[in-house]
């Protein structure tokens, strides 16, 4: 399982520190530290959640937009939103995107948090936060969203995946 305690950039600009796990993967497979044998009736009592709960959760997953996880923060079980943006830093020279134009992090941190700011306003419910570069596929630069277990509704789930698929730079 993918976990840290990390400082994130919220909406306001202000620093907060998210303890973080990535229970599952954008596909839904739990991430149990390369134990395959974990049945699933057990998954609750492997990850420290309620009975229940990654059943719950993963009914809940945009699955087809591959943008969400199940994941924990502050030691609340949630879904986890990630948008995991291309830079010219890391893939510029790559010769698939050339013909896209790719921001510089800095650049592209600076427009991920000005959507962050208008989503604040329309999901309420999420914790909004730019993901730091040390927790992103190649030092990227991405943005997260969570909404705890207890304020999850599929309406706004699947919309809010579309807009972090959007987010993303492919």
């Amino acid at each position: 399982m993918r976990k840290a305690t990390v400082e994130v950039v919220v909406p306001s600009g202000a620093t907060e520190r998210w303890s973080i796990a990535f229970l599952s993967s954008r596909c839904g497979e739990p991430n149990t530290n390369g134990s395959q044998d974990v049945p699933s009736t057990l998954l609750d009592a492997y990850f420290d959640i309620p009975q229940g709960m990654y059943a719950h959760l993963l009914a809940h997953m945009a699955i087809d937009v591959g943008v969400t996880f199940i994941g924990m923060v502050d030691g609340v079980p949630g879904i986890l939103f990630e948008a995991e943006c291309l830079t010219q830093e890391v893939d510029g020279e790559d010769e698939q995107y050339d013909d896209l134009t790719l921001l510089d992090r800095d650049a592209l941190n600076e427009a991920n948090c000005l959507r962050l700011k208008a989503l604040a306003i329309d999901y309420p419910e999420a914790r909004l936060a730019i993901a730091p570069q040390s927790m992103m596929w190649d030092q990227r630069a991405g943005a997260w969203a969570f909404i705890p277990h207890d304020k999850l509704c599929e309406d706004r789930v699947e919309a809010l995946a579309e807009i972090f698929c959007e987010m993303q730079s492919y």
